[in-house]
Formats: C-alpha cells, structure tokens, sequence
C-alpha cells in the first residue's frame, strides 16, 4: 500500500500547519515542496520515481498562487480529508490535484499551468 501524502506549494505557514493537522488526522505525511524543486516530476516529489538528472533547477520564486497535490489516496480518503480540511475552516486552496499515470510525469510547474488552465476554463462556463 502506497503511502498517502500531501505536497504543499506556496501555502504560507499558519495554514501550512493546519493542513499538518488535518494530515496527521488522515495519517498522511505532509511535506512542503520549495521553488528550487519546481522542475522535478510529481512521481519524484511523492519518492515513486527516480530523480532525473542533468534537468536543470528551477529558478523563478513562488507559485503565484497555492497548490496542492495528493499522492496515495483511495477516492474514500480523499473525500475523508477534505471533509477534515473543511471542519477545520482551513481556507480553500483552488488549485488540486491527484497524482495520475499520467501527471506522474509533469514537473510541478507544467501541474500548475495546467490546474491554472482548467480553473479559469471552468470559471467561464
């Protein structure tokens, strides 16, 4: 059974920590990923991949806005997080994602322009 985990991107420290909280209700490991790591795979931030080499780090700041990932979750586990993280009155984050075969793949930065994408298609319908 793989383990759950939660990756944070630009989620300032007061909210960090509720979020820590509502992981440790869910028995998920928390693990906040820094700017220098936005050029890695999501299977790389989650330890299922390899750490690719000669891809050169990233070397902008910040997501411009938050971000989270999930790894591990079965569909039951994800809805009982987020149950946990409303309850707690944690502002919401707009930007989610779950890891796929697919997005396994995609730095961290290619994630949030594609979260970004999908967002503000879905605000205009």
């Amino acid at each position: 059974m793989q383990t759950k985990k939660v990756l944070l991107f630009n989620i300032e420290n007061a909210k960090k920590i509720q979020i820590e909280n509502v992981c440790k209700k869910c028995n998920a490991l928390c693990k906040t990923i820094a700017p220098a790591d936005y050029s890695k795979t999501l299977g790389e931030l989650v330890g299922v991949l390899t750490v690719k080499k000669n891809v050169p780090s990233y070397t902008g700041g910040e997501l411009p806005a938050e971000m989270l990932v999930f790894s591990g979750f079965t569909d039951n586990e994800l809805d009982e997080f987020l149950k946990h993280y409303r309850e707690s009155g944690i502002s919401p984050v707009a930007l989610k994602a779950v890891i796929t075969t697919t997005n396994v793949f995609w730095s961290a930065i290619d994630t949030y322009r594609e979260l970004l994408k999908e967002s503000l298609y879905y605000k205009r319908k």
